[in-house]
């Protein structure tokens, strides 16, 4: 294919990708007082496991539209004369596979796929890649459009808080604020977290200020500092023996912890480090709760809070006994 066809198949394709679908086409979507909310990565992959399989070159998925195999096309009965006219959408493949088939074969494909299909008496025919494409071009036509929200009559209440499911809390730990993570930082004003290495540097602590130590990783086998460990120092210590496991209830320590936070904070010239292990963790969690019960923030701005200053990835227990107390102190102050 000559670089002016080459070029001519790009702006037909960007074309063809914004064809604009019609609003008439779309039935109007009459929404309650509170719109359905959108489904978690997790429930769409469990849900397109639980699917049908199919292990045919094509599928008709929708009438008069398939979805197939780049074999496909070669077990189609070309010469039947029943077949109706067809449309083949492969430029996607084209550009992956030019080697793999003919060149006279793709050429037409390519030209034909970028034909719109009149709506009656036409079908679609999408190779996989291309199927993908083609739903994120209608997807990213519908928003712009304005269509998938539900158009709601009458007056509209401000909706409600929604609580986060585990799958976008997951999403929101990935997303990485800090520059790097460094053995003990400052995430809320006199408020510190940090790893086991922080918690032994007396002389860091010293030059910091410390006036109370919470250790989330207390016991023989994990960080045994205790209250020996700081003697001749002018600080206070709390130990807890907490693991870091999914099925370790931490949640029982929030309260106190916090409430022994908020104490220590309230001192003139009160300064609290909380540590663990790795300080992202275990510690994190307990920081996390303090920031919601006591500063009143909902368990997303608590992690934007803390990860604004350091990187911290409480594991899937912990995150989902915060997501139980973002529900309760939710309900006590009326955001649910």
């Amino acid at each position: 294919m000559t670089l002016e066809r080459q070029r001519g198949v790009t702006a037909e394709a960007e074309g063809w990708a914004g064809w604009p679908m019609a609003e008439t086409s779309l039935p109007e979507l009459v929404g309650e007082d509170k719109a359905t909310p959108c489904p978690s990565i997790l429930e769409l992959e469990e849900l397109l496991r639980a699917g049908k399989s199919s292990c045919s070159r094509v599928d008709e998925v929708w009438p008069n539209l398939f979805i197939g195999d780049a074999a496909g096309p070669y077990s189609l009965p070309w010469g039947s004369a029943n077949l109706p006219p067809w449309h083949w959408s492969f430029w996607c493949c084209w550009r992956l596979w030019p080697r793999r088939t003919h060149r006279r074969w793709w050429e037409p494909s390519v030209e034909s796929a970028l034909e719109p299909a009149t709506p009656s008496g036409s079908s679609w025919r999408l190779h996989p890649l291309s199927a993908t494409v083609f739903g994120l071009h209608r997807m990213d036509s519908l928003q712009k459009q304005d269509l998938r929200r539900p158009k709601i009559h009458g007056a509209v209440r401000a909706s409600p808080y929604q609580p986060p499911t585990l799958a976008s809390l997951q999403r929101l730990l990935w997303v990485r604020q800090a520059a790097m993570l460094n053995h003990i930082d400052e995430v809320w004003p006199s408020l510190f977290l940090g790893d086991a290495y922080a918690a032994r540097d007396k002389s860091k602590l010293t030059q910091l200020g410390i006036t109370h130590v919470v250790n989330a990783a207390a016991g023989k086998f994990q960080v045994d500092t205790g209250a020996k460990f700081y003697r001749g120092m002018s600080l206070e210590y709390y130990g807890i023996e907490a693991d870091d496991n999914p099925f370790f209830d931490l949640s029982v320590y929030f309260l106190p912890v916090a409430r022994y936070i908020r104490a220590a904070l309230s001192i003139p010239q009160g300064r609290v480090l909380v540590h663990c292990a790795m300080g992202i963790s275990r510690s994190a969690t307990l920081v996390l709760a303090f920031l919601m019960i006591y500063e009143n923030m909902t368990l997303v701005e608590a992690i934007q809070t803390v990860q604004a200053h350091r990187n911290i990835c409480p594991n899937s227990g912990f995150l989902r006994q915060l997501q139980v107390l973002d529900n309760r102190l939710g309900r006590e102050t009326g955001r649910l």
